[in-house]
């Protein structure tokens, strides 16, 4: 899961992003986190499908969003989920 902080330029060492929980849902996966940066502009979850040779990106999610489902899983596959900046 990746945050945008709001000062694209400069780097900083981010801990921004907490999950709180990944759990699965019927055929889906679904994905809680916390942050406790103020300033952060937005989210992105970055997964693959253990299997897969590429990873997703979801789509970009708003500064007030902690949920990201991820649908279609099917019941024998594992999911990463990768919380980088």
């Amino acid at each position: 899961m990746l945050g945008f902080p709001s000062h694209p330029g400069k780097h900083q060492e981010v801990q921004e992003v907490m999950v709180r929980s990944a759990y699965r849902q019927d055929n889906s996966v679904i994905i809680q986190w916390d942050s406790e940066t103020a300033n952060i502009l937005g989210f992105r979850v970055v997964y693959r499908l253990f299997g897969d040779k590429s990873f997703k990106q979801g789509p970009p999610l708003e500064a007030s969003e902690r949920e990201f489902k991820i649908k279609n899983v099917p019941a024998q596959v594992s999911v990463m989920i990768v919380s980088c900046m």
